[in-house]
C-alpha cells in the first residue's frame, strides 16, 4: 500500500537508500556474474589440489558477491566443505599479528564436526600456544620472517630449556601437519575438498596484507584444499613498497604474487551489464527514469567514475537524498506547477551527471559553476577537443604533461552531459534547460566536499 508520505516524496512504496552489502542469492544478481560463478565453481570442483585462486579487482568491484555465488553453488551438494574467513573483522579485534593463525583456528572449528576430536584438540593447542607467544612478543606472524621464527622459538624455549633455533620451524611444521590431518579427517565421509574463502584482504593496511600473504604461503599447499582469495593487486604492490622500501622500478609485486597464486582471475568489470544494473537500482529506490535514455546514465558513469558497484550505490543514495529535498522544495514553492513527470526525470538525470562530475572531474565542475550559460557549456565541450583557450583546464584534468586519454574521457563526459541536459530533441540548450541545470548545481553543492 502506498502511504501519504510515500506520495509526498514521490518515491512510491520503495525503501530509501541502497545498502552496501554483497548479493546473497542468484536472483539478486544483475551484473552478469552468474556465468563466471558457474565456471569458477566447475574449476574448483574439477581441479587438482592444493590450489589457490585470486579474485582480483578494485575495492567494491563485486569480489565478495562473486565469492558468495561460488560458495552457494558448492554448498548446493554435500561434496564440499566451505570456510569463510573475513580478514578485516579479525584485524579489528587486535588479531592483526596472528591473522594466519586465526584463520587456521577458524578452519579447524568449521571442520571439527567432521573430524576426530583428538586431532582438532591437538591442533587448537598448538595454535593457541603460537598465538599467545606472538601476542606476548609483539612479533608479526610472517611466514618467512625471522621475527616469526624467533617468536615460535621463544615458545619452544619455554617448553624445553636449551631448545634450538630449529624448534620454531618444527612448530610450524606441526601446525601445518595438524591442519592437514583435520582436513583429511573431514574428507573421510564423502567430502572431496575443503574450500576456504578469504575476504576483505584489500581492506587491511597494505603492509599487513603482504604479511598475511607471506604467512599463508606456509599453509596454502595442503592437499584437498582450495583457497579463494579476494584481493586488490594494487594493495599488495603498495604493501611491498612499504615493507621492503622498493622503488617503482624495483617493485617485483607480480613475481611475489605469482609464487602464491596458481589461478588469477580479474573481475570482469568491463563486461558487467551496466545498463541492467543501473536500471535495477533506479527501480529499487523508486526514482523515475526514461528507459529509452538509460544509456545516458551508463555513459556518464563510463566517462567519469568508471563502473564499480559500490560507487554506483553511493552515487544513487546521494541522488535519492537530493531528489527528496528537491521534491520538498517544489511542493513548498509558490510556483509549484504539479507533478511534472518529465521534469522530475530530467532533474534526476542532470543531478546524477553532476554527482559523477564532482566525483571524477572536479576542474570541470568548478569551471561550470563559475558561470552557467549555454555558450560556456558548448565552449567547454568544443574547447576540450581542440585545446584552443583551454590549456590550463586541460592541464588540470590531464596533469602537467597532459594525459590525452584523460582529457578525451573528460570531453566525452561533457558531451554526454550536454545530451542529458536536453528536455527536447533539439541540439540547443534552452533557457528552461539552463535554469534547471542551475537549480540542480545549487542542490548538488550541498553534498560537495571541500567547497
Amino acid at each position: 500500500m502506498t502511504t501519504e508520505t510515500d506520495n509526498r516524496v514521490g518515491l512510491g512504496a520503495n525503501r530509501v537508500g541502497l545498502k552496501d552489502q554483497p548479493i546473497e542469492r542468484r536472483e539478486e544478481e544483475a551484473l552478469g556474474l552468474g556465468e563466471y560463478a558457474e565456471v569458477l565453481t566447475e574449476f574448483i570442483q574439477r581441479c587438482d589440489t592444493p590450489m589457490t585462486i585470486a579474485l582480483q579487482g578494485d575495492w567494491g568491484s563485486g569480489k565478495t558477491s562473486l565469492m558468495t555465488l561460488i560458495r552457494n553453488e558448492l554448498q548446493a551438494g554435500d561434496r564440499y566443505e566451505t570456510v569463510w574467513f573475513n580478514t578485516w573483522q579479525y584485524a579489528q579485534f587486535n588479531m592483526a599479528d596472528t591473522l594466519a593463525l586465526s584463520m587456521m583456528s577458524r578452519i579447524a572449528d568449521e571442520l571439527a564436526q567432521d573430524s576426530g576430536s583428538d586431532t582438532v584438540d591437538k591442533l587448537k593447542r598448538s595454535l593457541w600456544a603460537a598465538t599467545r607467544t606472538v601476542a606476548i612478543s609483539g612479533a608479526a606472524f610472517i611466514g618467512q620472517s625471522d621475527t616469526a621464527k624467533e617468536a615460535l622459538n621463544e615458545m619452544e624455549r619455554a617448553r624445553s630449556p636449551g631448545g634450538s633455533r630449529d624448534d620454531a620451524a618444527l612448530e610450524l611444521e606441526r601446525i601445518k601437519n595438524g591442519l592437514a590431518q583435520v582436513v583429511n579427517d573431514a574428507c573421510q565421509g564423502g567430502t572431496e575438498k575443503v574450500v576456504v574463502f578469504i575476504d576483505d584482504l584489500d581492506r587491511l593496511v597494505p603492509e599487513r596484507a603482504v604479511d598475511l600473504l607471506e604467512a599463508l604461503k606456509i599453509f596454502l599447499d595442503i592437499d584437498r584444499c582450495v583457497f579463494v582469495i579476494a584481493c586488490d593487486y594494487s594493495v599488495v604492490a603498495a604493501g611491498l613498497k612499504q615493507k621492503f622500501g622498493l622503488s617503482e622500478g624495483e617493485l617485483k609485486g607480480k613475481s611475489f604474487f605469482d609464487k602464491i597464486i596458481q589461478v588469477p582471475f580479474k573481475m570482469p568489470t568491463r563486461r558487467y551489464q551496466i545498463d541492467t544494473y543501473i536500471e535495477r537500482l533506479l527501480k529499487q529506490i523508486g526514482l523515475d527514469f526514461d528507459k529509452t535514455r538509460i544509456d545516458i546514465y551508463k555513459d556518464l558513469v563510463e566517462y567519469s567514475v568508471g563502473f564499480n558497484p559500490r560507487t554506483m550505490k553511493r552515487l544513487l543514495n546521494t541522488l535519492q537524498l537530493l531528489t527528496i529535498l528537491e521534491d520538498r522544495r517544489r511542493r513548498e514553492s509558490a510556483t509549484h506547477d504539479g507533478d511534472d513527470a518529465e521534469r522530475r526525470r530530467h532533474a534526476a538525470r542532470v543531478t546524477f551527471g553532476i554527482l559523477c562530475m564532482m566525483e571524477a572531474w572536479e576542474p570541470i565542475y568548478d569551471y561550470l559553476t563559475e558561470d552557467v550559460t549555454a555558450t560556456r557549456i558548448f565552449g567547454l565541450r568544443d574547447g576540450l577537443a581542440t585545446g584552443e583557450g583551454f590549456a590550463e583546464l586541460r592541464q588540470k584534468i590531464g596533469g602537467t604533461d597532459v594525459d590525452e586519454r584523460k582529457v578525451e574521457s573528460a570531453r566525452k563526459f561533457v558531451e554526454t552531459f550536454v545530451e542529458c541536459l536536453q528536455l527536447d530533441e533539439d541540439e540547443n540548450l534552452s533557457q528552461a534547460e539552463i535554469r534547471h541545470l542551475g537549480e540542480m548545481l545549487s542542490l548538488a553543492a550541498l553534498v560537495s566536499s571541500g567547497r
